[in-house]
């Protein structure tokens, strides 16, 4: 199944009721399509990717919950754990508190990059969106943002191209 902003909400405010108030706070940091589609509510995901390991409290709760919603088993993961890059958590923004349960997701100029590292078609659309949230004030900045997150990668001269005729460029037509 796949939710919007709001639905996801829901659902995490269920893994919020799941998990209950007793015990130590819990944190999680969101990325991915559930990420922006907290930003933008027009896009929908079919899950909610971690960019931390997930405690097995956290993954008993969310089995549960995905249970009671019919959510595959693999709704709430840490798929996104090994492509984020660094982050600050006091950038993040608040997607949800609830008992004690918060959830952030990673800031736009770090989801802009994960997008931009998988580049496959849906991630094109989400970049389109992401974009003006970012404050990159150009293409050659954010590339250079890029390759700081990712420093293993290997350079391409054209991605900055590819940033303006595939992101910036279309967000005028």
């Amino acid at each position: 199944m796949e939710f919007d902003g709001v639905g996801w909400r829901r659902i995490l405010e269920s893994l919020a009721d799941e998990l209950g108030s007793e015990g130590d706070p819990i944190e999680l940091v969101i990325a991915g399509g559930a990420a922006v589609a907290w930003r933008h509510n027009t896009r929908r995901s079919l899950d909610v990717d971690s960019v931390e390991e997930l405690s097995d409290e956290v993954k008993f709760a969310a089995s549960r919950v995905g249970q009671q919603h019919g959510l595959a088993s693999d709704w709430l993961n840490a798929n996104a754990q090994a492509f984020a890059p660094a982050f600050a958590r006091s950038e993040c923004t608040p997607v949800m508190s609830r008992h004690r349960l918060r959830v952030l997701a990673l800031p736009a100029r770090a989801l802009f990059v994960m997008k931009l590292l998988a580049a496959r078609a849906r991630d094109i659309e989400d970049l389109i969106v992401l974009w003006p949230d970012t404050g990159f004030a150009s293409t050659q900045e954010a590339v250079d943002y890029y390759y700081g997150c990712y420093p293993h990668e290997d350079v391409d001269p054209h991605l900055a191209d590819f940033v303006r005729t595939s992101v910036v460029d279309r967000l005028h037509t």
